[in-house]
């Protein structure tokens, strides 16, 4: 039960009692934008008499579109803006018409009321109003402290700004267990998309130095050859942003490096955010178009004509979105996929979806990538060992001409890989 109100001498803020009891305090203000607007920072100003600590504890953002269903999107200690005055809260760009901030406050002397005054909200900057990695999988080189794990391995992309290390939104790595430095985080984007600028959150809870000392940034498109972005050995603001020319890339991997000390003995990771020109962004060339697959798919998953360019990723093999080939024990089989693009284009990443629902071995061991101008005669382009990331086979090529892609699939028989199945296929150029 949250006490009435109270308005303090200036009558510019107003104030709640904080009862003298162990449970804190939490008040709750949500403030309605009027419309769904685009929402990448809110500002809400502290209480500025140091005599009475009467400014929260801690402060937890959340929007909303509908005033039900309350997303969390930043926390914080302690006011980390413009000569402490403000709590600044910076994430990436979300549709809102409600923000809502909830305030936690514990008692303690001249530590009794808990004061609210200015709540402002703030588009995304020019640029940055599509985070292209949100969402996205990504991989990490080393497995973090198990007392402060990557929860569902999604916290790095989520985008939710993580507060303090223990609110469960980040993840760590005590550096005295990590086996090798840089410690390597490698997101895979949905798509090959236009690149000029990478953040990463800033760990600061205003007591501990958990940040990296310095953070490279690399892209590549086939997620094996990578070229360097960029760096950053300080934060501006809440994030270390790493700017560089318009890049096309559908692989993003950052190297954070960092010494121990006092109060630094951990690396916290938390939000990588990706931004680029969305008109440079190359498109699906496969889409839509026709192909000719191997006979012989299992009657019990067929292909249904266009599941390899329809646009929708498949799950699991009862989901019916993909098609398979039973093999017999002790054989090898290679399934062979040729698409037609229709016309002649300049291909510069071709993509084959991995089958993985965390049980079956139905990927292929390998994967050839062909082009051909008349169908006939084909060039071997390629050939992949296995995926790149979490999803794909993917094969970055030297702008070839081509009409026909081909991708000839290899697998051996073994246990619970008695099955290739196919689902997705891409091409990407001009």
């Amino acid at each position: 039960m949250v006490s009435s109100p109270r308005v303090f001498p200036d009558h510019r803020s107003y104030g709640y009692v904080v009862p003298n009891s162990s449970t804190p305090l939490t008040v709750t203000v949500t403030v309605d934008l009027a419309a769904v607007k685009s929402v990448g920072s809110v500002k809400i100003h502290r209480y500025e008499n140091y005599a009475q600590h009467y400014d929260p504890d801690s402060l937890v953002l959340s929007t909303s579109t509908d005033k039900v269903n309350f997303t969390q999107k930043a926390s914080v200690q302690k006011a980390n803006g413009q000569d402490a005055l403000w709590y600044d809260l910076t994430f990436p760009a979300t549709q809102a018409r409600y923000v809502r901030v909830t305030f936690t406050k514990h008692y303690a002397p001249v530590s009794d009321y808990l004061f609210v005054d200015e709540i402002e909200a703030y588009p995304p900057p020019a640029g940055q109003e599509v985070n292209v990695a949100q969402g996205a999988s990504y991989t990490k080189s080393e497995n973090p402290d198990s007392h402060y794990p990557d929860t569902n391995n999604t916290e790095s992309t989520d985008g939710v700004i993580a507060g303090g290390y223990g609110d469960g939104i980040g993840y760590g790595y005590q550096l005295s267990a990590v086996a090798h430095q840089p410690v390597s985080l490698t997101v895979e984007l949905p798509a090959p998309k236009d690149l000029n600028l990478v953040k990463f959150a800033k760990f600061s809870d205003g007591v501990h130095n958990y940040a990296p000392d310095k953070v490279d940034v690399y892209t590549s498109m086939d997620g094996s050859s990578y070229q360097y972005a960029g760096s950053a050995a300080w934060g501006t603001g809440q994030w270390y942003e790493i700017a560089f020319p318009d890049t096309v890339a559908n692989y993003i991997r950052l190297d954070l490096t960092k010494q121990t000390g006092t109060y630094a003995d951990y690396i916290f990771v938390d939000e990588i955010a990706a931004y680029g020109n969305q008109a440079l962004a190359p498109t699906n060339l496969a889409r839509g178009k026709v192909y000719q697959a191997s006979s012989g798919t299992d009657p019990g998953y067929p292909d249904n004509a266009n599941d390899s360019t329809d646009g929708f990723i498949a799950g699991g093999y009862p989901d019916h979105r993909s098609y398979g080939y039973q093999m017999q024990s002790g054989t090898t089989k290679t399934v062979t996929v040729t698409v037609d693009l229709g016309t002649t284009r300049t291909l510069s990443l071709a993509r084959f979806w991995r089958y993985n629902d965390g049980v079956h071995n139905y990927q292929p061991d390998t994967v050839k990538v062909s082009t051909s101008t008349d169908g006939t005669n084909f060039a071997l382009q390629k050939t992949l060992g296995g995926p790149a990331g979490p999803h794909w086979f993917a094969a970055a090529l030297p702008q070839v001409p081509a009409r026909y892609l081909r991708f000839d699939a290899t697998k051996t028989y073994g246990s619970f890989a008695e099955y290739i199945f196919v689902d997705e296929l891409e091409a990407y150029g001009s």
